[in-house]
């Protein structure tokens, strides 16, 4: 699930006409208001643009995909190289590498210089310049599951969550409350009581791209939990 049933909370949670190039693919997308062409308001993914007009998180969703994230921490080998993650069918530029001593780590398509690593995307690895031997590395990325692995781990949807298949709509929970979901940016840096912001492809973010504000880090992603904790209000 993309976001922890049990700590999340939402004050006010109504039912939405999705719009009609819209797609919700994930519970927990931050989702925003557009016009529906007939005099009325829809919702779909934001944008990540100053023009957002936020309504709020998704509570269901088609699940015609379903991405997760992870946070791991690994050690370079001597003289660099390959290490192979938990995950493969990894989300292309979905990560971000900080290593113990150079710090953040810049992601390059060909083979790493000093301070840069190489992801591969397929297979999930990640490779490492013989300049960070040695150091702990904390990688943060997305990933594809397999469907068996989608239905292990969140199991069928029942029929009261394909609204959006059925009904063109989706419950979308706002005003305020709290979310720890997996939908964020995972190419950014976040701290304790950081501003968020709207992102593309209904995620949020740290990178204030957007300028619109929609809250405040309550929990940073870490390995015993890659959700991020996102405190919110104002979403109507």
């Amino acid at each position: 699930m993309a976001f922890d049933l049990n700590r999340s909370y939402f004050n006010d949670i109504r039912e939405r006409a999705v719009a009609a190039a819209a797609t919700i693919t994930e519970e927990g997308q931050l989702l925003m208001y557009v016009d529906a062409g007939d005099g009325t308001l829809a919702v779909q993914p934001t944008a990540g643009a100053a023009s957002d007009r936020v309504a709020g998180f998704a509570i269901t969703d088609a699940l015609k995909y379903v991405t997760a994230t992870l946070v791991e921490t690994l050690t370079v080998p001597v003289g660099g190289g390959t290490v192979s993650l938990r995950q493969n069918n990894l989300v292309a530029s979905s990560t971000r590498a900080v290593g113990s001593i150079t710090g953040a780590l810049t992601a390059v398509g060909g083979a790493p210089a000093a301070g840069q690593f190489q992801m591969g995307i397929v297979a999930g690895t990640i490779t490492f310049n013989a300049a960070q031997a040695g150091e702990t590395v904390t990688v943060t990325y997305r990933y594809t599951p397999t469907l068996d692995e989608a239905l292990a781990t969140w199991h069928e949807r029942s029929v009261n969550n394909r609204a959006q298949d059925y009904f063109s709509s989706v419950s979308v929970g706002g005003l305020e409350g709290e979310i720890f979901t997996t939908m964020y940016d995972t190419t950014q840096a976040y701290a304790v009581g950081g501003l968020m912001y709207t992102g593309a492809a209904g995620l949020v973010t740290s990178a204030a791209t957007s300028t619109v504000i929609i809250g405040i880090v309550s929990q940073i992603p870490s390995v015993s939990d890659g959700r991020l904790g996102v405190k919110f209000a104002g979403f109507r």
